[in-house]
């Protein structure tokens, strides 16, 4: 056997210019099937891209932050945790954008394993946090049309429960993203995605459960709550046309708009996050 491939036998670093890999216990990333090494227009428009949401995520969360904290109006359990979403946007756009920027300018991971691993779980919580946020707005939602006749409803829709749901829905993704890092699957790098991510060689199903937990179950709530809150506009409107009229119809309408806005966002979101996760 030749020397070239007794170094590989022993897990050393080896590089050529079709194949680029490095091992370590906590820090594997291959580059030989993913993103080519040479620049041509889709890295540069990949590049633009990216500058252009940066600044449209930064400007445009920026502005609804702002008006919700100053409009005490706003100051309402549905528009706390869309502040809540918000800041959740803002802190992907700050910390894990920059990230992926680099990457895509420099075609590999310049910062080291304790900077993947940290990035990786800020990346991770960050994700399930703005999908567990928009599932809290949806139940909030919920609870606001369907739910209008139960006793308890000024309770279930009081910026208390919304204080509650945020804390639930931090400590949920926290826990999540954690797992990796204390032994439960591992933080990788995977060029394609531009970051670190869940091991996707995991044997211990770390990848299946958390997909169901942080993906699929927020997605379920999500869909449910628009459906039943469709169902109940259209049966109160159904039994209250006439009695109601206008002033009826209006916020008839108005529910119909906010929750079929929810539920495009929730939808555009997923089309653009899930793949990096598959």
């Amino acid at each position: 056997m030749s020397l070239h491939h007794d170094k590989l036998d022993h897990g050393e670093p080896h590089h050529d210019e079709h194949h680029s890999t490095f091992d370590t216990d906590n820090f594997n990333y291959t580059l030989n099937h993913t993103l080519p090494f040479s620049y041509g227009l889709p890295e540069y428009l990949q590049n633009i891209s990216i500058g252009i949401l940066f600044l449209m995520s930064l400007i445009g969360n920026s502005l609804v932050l702002r008006y919700i904290i100053r409009k005490k109006q706003l100051h309402t359990s549905t528009f706390i945790l869309i502040a809540n979403n918000c800041v959740v946007d803002l802190a992907i756009t700050i910390f894990i954008m920059p990230t992926c920027f680099t990457v895509s300018i420099l075609r590999f991971w310049p910062l080291g394993d304790a900077a993947c691993q940290f990035l990786g779980f800020m990346d991770m919580t960050l994700y399930t946090g703005s999908l567990m946020a928009l599932a809290a707005i949806s139940v909030i939602r919920y609870f606001a049309t369907v739910c209008i006749r139960d006793k308890n409803y000024h309770q279930k829709i009081s910026n208390k429960t919304a204080a509650i749901m945020i804390v639930i829905c931090w400590f949920y993704s926290l826990a999540w993203s954690s797992l990796p890092l204390i032994g439960w699957n591992n933080y990788v790098f995977y060029l394609e995605k531009l970051m670190c991510n869940m091991n996707h060689r995991d044997k211990y199903h770390y990848t299946t459960a958390s997909t169901i937990c942080t993906t699929l179950v927020p997605g379920l709530v999500v869909i449910y709550c628009s459906l039943r809150i469709i169902l109940a506009i259209r049966q109160h409107s159904q039994h209250n046309h006439f009695r109601q009229g206008q002033q009826f119809n209006r916020r008839s309408r108005l529910e119909r708009k906010v929750t079929s806005t929810l539920f495009i966002v929730f939808t555009a979101y997923c089309t653009c996050t899930i793949p990096q996760v598959a």
